[in-house]
């Protein structure tokens, strides 16, 4: 996120922007609202902000600077992320208002039923012991995070494909030449639970669904929401993270 608070300095030209006072004093003609491309929950949006003009962004990054710079109006994207953004740049605020729940899952081919079976295990046992309330608080509610130590299996039954992004800090994203990650940290935790080799593969969302069907991966675990339209092409898990829509916008213009 360095690059963004970097970026944040920034000044929009122009008229003085409008005072945001909640989600619905962005529903204009003139707002324009920013969301990651191929997101799942974008018609949901647009039944909230009809009056408002979208704008697709391939990285988190760009779109929280535009916000920063009040090139845009608002970003949305899961309130768990966005929390973490807000944390991380004190220039920009999350809306307490939410449009909905998201559901945060892995995924597989339909064909996959032992895959799928293990996933929905692994998912119910680390909600159950505390580790996913425990990861929750180190990767989206602090700063300053370390991967913690998970050894991989020494005598693995088979390597297991996972497709990531590597692009949605704090979920999946690179420190340097590394994955890193709440959903790495995941992968690697489910992988050892069933004793799998692990080859991530790295990938733009909206590639993800046809490389599952063709088998390029064998499960993708990718900060991923489940929408109806992914539904149809792939099969999602019960959700390991449950949270909001929400929006991002300049901490200047809150009234």
């Amino acid at each position: 996120m360095a690059a963004v608070a970097t970026m944040l300095v920034l000044t929009a030209c122009g008229a003085e922007k409008s005072k945001i006072t909640d989600l619905q004093s962005l529903n204009t003609p003139d707002s324009i609202i920013g969301a990651p491309q191929d997101y799942a929950a974008a018609q949901q949006v647009s039944e909230y902000l009809p009056l408002a003009r979208m704008k697709y962004f391939v990285s988190t990054v760009d779109a929280v600077a535009a916000v920063g710079s009040n090139k845009i109006d608002g970003f949305i994207f899961d309130r768990c992320n966005l929390d973490y953004m807000a944390e991380a740049n004190p220039e920009i605020a999350v809306l307490p208002d939410s449009m909905g729940e998201l559901n945060i899952c892995a995924a597989t081919a339909f064909e996959n039923t032992e895959l799928m079976a293990q996933l929905n295990g692994f998912i119910k046992k680390y909600q159950d012991d505390g580790t996913a309330q425990d990861m929750y608080k180190r990767w989206i509610l602090t700063k300053d995070h370390e991967m913690p130590v998970i050894q991989p299996p020494q005598n693995p039954v088979k390597k297991l494909k996972i497709i990531t992004s590597g692009e949605v800090e704090p979920m999946t994203f690179y420190r340097g030449a590394e994955l890193w990650g709440y959903d790495i940290e995941f992968s690697r935790r489910f992988a050892k639970e069933y004793n799998y080799e692990i080859e991530f593969v790295v990938m733009d969302y909206s590639a993800m669904p046809d490389a599952i069907r063709s088998g390029k991966g064998d499960c993708i675990i990718a900060d991923l929401f489940h929408g109806e339209e992914r539904a149809e092409q792939i099969w999602f898990s019960k959700p390991y993270i449950k949270t909001q829509i929400a929006v991002l916008v300049n901490r200047s213009r809150l009234q």
